[in-house]
C-alpha cells in the first residue's frame, strides 16, 4: 500500500526519494537517507550535491549525532514501528528544543488517533498508510481534545494563572 503525506493543511506530494545507500543516483531534488548511511557518508554527499537532504531515524536509534547538523538537514523522518511505541514523540520534542527548523515527519504505524498529538509534538507531516486514517483525514475528521495539560512544541501558549495548561485554537 502506498503512503500519503498529510499536513495540517491537507495532503501534499512527497518531494523526497528514499535511498538505502548513495550508490543509487537520485532523480529527485530531495533525498532521504537512513541515519547510519547519513552518518557515514551524508556530510560528504551534502558537500558535493545540491540535493536537499533528509534523514530517517528508526525508533531505537540515537539522535544526538544529528544535533551538530540540524541546519544542514531539511527533513528528519522519525519512525513509529508500532502504535504503542512513543519514543519518536520524545525525539521530536528534543529536535525542536535543539533548534531544528526543518520538516519533521512521522513515518511507520501512523494512526488517526495519534495525529493531533503528533502535531502538538512538533511534527509537520505524517506519512499515512492506514486505510482508516487515510479515510478520516481525507474527510477532514481530525479530532482533538480542546484542553490538554501536556505542553509541546505545537502547543499554543495561553496567558493565565496555569502556565502548564494549553488550549487548542
Amino acid at each position: 500500500m502506498s503512503a500519503y503525506l498529510w499536513t495540517a493543511d491537507g495532503f501534499k506530494p512527497d518531494d523526497y526519494q528514499f535511498r538505502q545507500d548513495l550508490s543509487e543516483e537520485a532523480d529527485a531534488e530531495a533525498v532521504l537517507l537512513p541515519l547510519n548511511i547519513w552518518l557515514q557518508e551524508g556530510e560528504a554527499f551534502h558537500a558535493q550535491t545540491n540535493h536537499r537532504l533528509g534523514v530517517r531515524v528508526e525508533a531505537g536509534e540515537d539522535i544526538s549525532p544529528l544535533f551538530s547538523a540540524l541546519d544542514r538537514l531539511s527533513l528528519i523522518a522519525l519512525d513509529f514501528p508500532a502504535f504503542n511505541d512513543g519514543r519518536s514523540y520524545s525525539k521530536a520534542e528534543l529536535l525542536r528544543a535543539q533548534g531544528f527548523k526543518g520538516e519533521l515527519r512521522a513515518v511507520g504505524d501512523v494512526l488517526i488517533d495519534q495525529a493531533a498529538l503528533m502535531l502538538r509534538s512538533g511534527f509537520d507531516t505524517l506519512e499515512v498508510r492506514h486505510p482508516t486514517a487515510l479515510k478520516r483525514l481525507q474527510a477532514g475528521a481530525l479530532v482533538d481534545t480542546p484542553h490538554y495539560y501536556q505542553p509541546g512544541s505545537g502547543s499554543v501558549r495561553q496567558k493565565g494563572e496555569f502556565s502548564w495548561r494549553r488550549f487548542r485554537e
